[in-house]
This record gives structure tokens, C-alpha cells and sequence, in this order.
């Protein structure tokens, strides 16, 4: 165990490359939560079990098989992304003390410099997932994530892009300002993309005005933000609720993944603009879209040629 610690805590940007990153350029930090999956598939539907929980049967025989944990997470799917684009990793997370081999493992696959890691003593970030035929029903457990917020360094210089999820309401404020006090200690800033969240609010997206910040959020969030912003009902299209929280980003650029397998996106004073793209799935889809877009904004192409270049190789 005291190894494993040692290996998070320790691991030097020299001790975390290999051959294969020397040869690589673009150097990315990536900010989130990391957690492992536990899946259960059971041969029954969601209905079954409800009306056996209902009725206190306490045996239901079923078929059923646990799944290969796998590591996960906003941080996880962003930088898997990033390793096959061919970036450079570096990692800023909460991770529990000891550190289980898997986390560790996870962190040699993606050849990730693990210097601005947090380690905490505290239970795994984890979550069951049972895979029913109609369904799944996941049960979250936040662990180490509920006692220390990810850090983020006073410059951000030797980055060309950053990716972050902020979290939730308790901790948003303070890895924004984070991020903002980076940004003004920085002689160059990086791309930046940021996932937001239903909940987001006017002082949240004021605090990433920024130019070279992109703010990704899905249809759903979009409607549910502009209801914050304005009190109102929901609006009835998507595009009356990006021109709304366009408003309070003001320099930063909005990207909408919409239900239709498009996505829009608003920049400056520009009219909104629409691409086709694939159809967002699962959760992965869009924090890869995230990471991949943010990547090709760091090496200088539009945001039109990146957003199509971060979605044509799922074509």
C-alpha cells in the first residue's frame, strides 16, 4: 500500500513518460472527478424488481453476472480522449489514500504526470451500475470527492489546453475562481473547456468570461439554465436559451449539444451556428467531444473546423 502512495504522490513528469509522449507536443490538463464502476447486469426488468421490492419478496432467482470494474468519471473520459489524440496528460483529481491498483493502472494506461493530484484519506469515489433489460438504475457514492476540491496550479504556462468539470453547486465557486486567478497569472492562456450542469447560474458563468473558454452543455441543461437565468417557465427552443446564457458568458463561446444530433454554438456576436454531428449517447460522447474540440481550439483551428474535426472520427 505504502508503495502505491508513494507512486501518486511522488511520480515526477520524468518518472510519468514514456517513448511514446516524448514524441508529443500538446501538453493538457485535465480536472475532474475519477470514479470506478461496479456493474451488475440482472436478467429482469426495472418493473419486476420494483413490484418485488413493493411486496417485501426477499428472493427474486435471476441470472445475473458482475462486469469488469472500470475506471471512469469526467477526468477518466476526458483523458482517454486526449491520449488518443495524442496529448500530453496531466491529471488533477481527488483520490483516496491508500490508492487502489486500478486507479493506478488507469494512470499508466494514460501516461498521466500525476504531480497535481489530491490524495485523501476517505472512501473510493464509486458507483453501482445494474444493467437491467429496460434499463439501469445507478447508485452514486462520492467518497473522497465530498472532502477536497481538485487543484488547479497558479499558471496555467505550460498547458495548451485545459479541460475541466467544476462539480457541484458546494464546490463550483471555488475551482472556478480557482481557474480564474490561473488565468490572470498566466502570460499565455490555454484553450479551456469547461462542462457545465443544469444548475448553473448568472455568477457562475461570469466567472469563465474568457475569450479562449468554452462552456459545453447539452440541450436539457441549456433549457433548465435560462429558467434559472430568467425566472420563467422553460423556453420553448433550444436557441432562445443559448442567446440567453450567451448574454451572461459574454467572451466566452457556448457549445450546445442538441437532441437532433446537432450542435450549436455561439461565439462573439455571431449568430448561432449549426453543425450535424453523431448522435450523443452516453456521457463519454460528450466529454470526448469536450476534450477533442478543446484540442484542435488549442492548435489554433476555429471553432467550426474543431468541433467537426472532434466528431468526424465517430463517423
Amino acid at each position: 500500500m505504502k508503495e502505491q502512495e508513494n507512486l501518486i504522490k511522488d511520480r515526477s513528469p520524468l518518472e510519468a513518460t514514456t517513448p511514446m509522449r516524448q514524441q508529443r507536443s500538446l501538453n493538457i490538463l485535465v480536472i475532474g472527478d475519477l470514479v470506478v464502476d461496479f456493474c451488475i447486469s440482472i436478467d429482469t426488468s426495472r418493473r419486476r424488481i420494483a413490484t418485488a421490492l413493493r411486496t417485501e419478496f426477499d428472493r427474486l432467482p435471476r441470472d445475473w453476472q458482475f462486469g469488469t470494474p472500470v475506471v471512469s468519471g469526467f477526468a477518466a473520459q476526458a483523458a482517454r480522449a486526449a491520449r488518443q489524440a495524442g496529448a500530453n496528460i496531466s491529471l488533477s483529481s481527488v483520490i483516496p489514500r491508500p490508492t487502489p491498483q486500478l486507479l493506478v493502472c488507469f494512470f499508466d494506461e494514460v501516461a498521466a504526470d500525476t504531480k497535481l493530484m489530491t490524495v485523501h484519506r476517505g472512501q473510493l469515489s464509486a458507483q453501482l451500475i445494474f444493467t437491467f433489460r429496460d434499463g439501469q438504475l445507478v447508485i452514486p457514492r462520492q467518497g473522497v470527492q465530498s472532502f477536497a476540491n481538485t487543484r488547479i496550479p497558479a499558471s496555467l504556462d505550460e498547458f495548451r489546453a485545459v479541460v475541466l468539470d467544476a462539480g457541484g453547486k458546494s464546490q463550483r465557486a471555488s475551482v472556478l475562481s480557482s481557474l480564474a486567478k490561473a488565468c490572470q497569472g498566466s502570460a499565455e492562456l490555454p484553450a479551456i473547456g469547461v462542462q457545465g450542469n443544469c444548475d448553473w447560474d448568472a455568477l457562475d458563468l461570469e466567472m469563465i468570461d474568457n475569450p479562449r473558454c468554452s462552456l459545453f452543455i447539452d440541450q436539457r441543461e441549456a433549457l433548465h439554465i435560462a429558467r434559472l437565468l430568467t425566472g420563467a417557465t422553460l423556453p420553448s427552443r433550444p436557441i432562445v436559451a443559448a442567446r440567453t446564457i450567451k448574454r451572461k458568458l459574454k467572451r466566452a463561446r457556448l457549445v450546445v449539444m442538441l437532441d437532433n444530433s446537432r450542435v450549436m454554438f455561439l461565439e462573439g456576436r455571431n449568430p448561432p451556428v449549426l453543425l450535424r454531428t453523431i448522435a450523443f449517447d452516453e456521457a463519454a460522447d460528450r466529454v470526448r467531444l469536450l476534450a477533442l474540440t478543446t484540442i484542435e481550439l488549442a492548435k489554433g483551428e476555429s471553432t467550426r473546423q474543431s468541433l467537426e474535426s472532434a466528431f468526424a472520427p465517430a463517423r
